[in-house]
């Protein structure tokens, strides 16, 4: 075994050979006996990229249904070469893979197809976010109007919103088990766009499409915005925005959270 190198030069070398297989720098600090080299690195290769790809199936169902499993899987090996992992928690894993999709020139025919995999990402991060009761929905029952001017509300920890210019919703919920809706249903040009939150008050994660007043109503308070300046927003999408009644159905379906900012 050569010693000539640090031992974090060593480490670096055994991280670069288990994401790309014709790298060899790290062959001479490997005893090829019984197996030589090349067939210790490919272990932890395999082993790595099926770890990584079970995740990514996991988080990514409706884009690996899409595309097929070959794709699927060869797109995750070209997305660790460019995106290796930074943290020992593959929950972690595949934030940026959205990103990746949208310049992988192999799904260049599927525009859209970035924005599944942005909409799943958000599901998996709303299923893994931390708990926080809901607000009650009688929180602001009572409240002064003059204190409605200034009052900034948190969203929940697990609030997800989501905008796209192409249907995702439809498309995603052709996929789901025992669904109404084909692909085939979809006009994919014209059916859009698509305004979404998705959240977990208890155990499920919910989805809830919305109206652009809404969304905009929402992306506000959750840019710290206080109430009636979201409102403000609200109305330049829809003059007829009604305040009351949509701060009721939010609070109704558990959108805010009794933790602060």
């Amino acid at each position: 075994m050569n010693t000539s190198h640090t031992l974090r030069q060593i480490q670096q070398q055994f991280i670069n050979s288990a994401y790309n297989s014709e790298d060899t720098a790290l062959y001479p600090h490997i005893s090829s006996s019984p197996v030589s080299a090349k067939g210790h690195t490919d272990i932890y290769r395999i082993n790595l990229i099926a770890g990584i790809t079970k995740a990514m199936e996991l988080t990514f169902p409706v884009t690996q249904q899409l595309v097929g499993d070959d794709f699927f899987r060869a797109s995750i090996k070209h997305y660790l070469s460019s995106s290796p992992l930074c943290s020992t928690n593959l929950d972690d894993y595949g934030s940026d893979f959205p990103a990746f999709l949208s310049k992988f020139k192999p799904a260049q025919n599927l525009p859209w197809l970035a924005d599944i995999s942005q909409f799943e990402w958000h599901f998996h991060c709303s299923a893994i976010a931390p708990y926080s009761p809901p607000l009650p929905a009688n929180a602001l029952s009572g409240m002064p109007p003059e204190d409605f001017l200034t009052l900034e509300l948190n969203l929940h920890p697990s609030a997800q919103l989501f905008y796209s210019s192409w249907p995702i919703m439809s498309i995603w919920e052709s996929h789901q088990p025992n669904s109404d809706i084909t692909l085939s249903d979809i006009n994919i040009t014209t059916d859009g766009p698509t305004h979404a939150l998705l959240h977990r008050p208890n155990i499920k994660v919910n989805i809830h499409h919305l109206n652009s007043a809404s969304y905009a109503f929402l992306n506000a308070l959750q840019a710290n915005k206080p109430l009636f300046s979201a409102f403000e927003i609200a109305c330049e999408k829809d003059e007829d925005f009604d305040l009351i009644e949509n701060l009721s159905t939010q609070l109704q379906i558990g959108i805010f959270s009794t933790a602060s900012k």
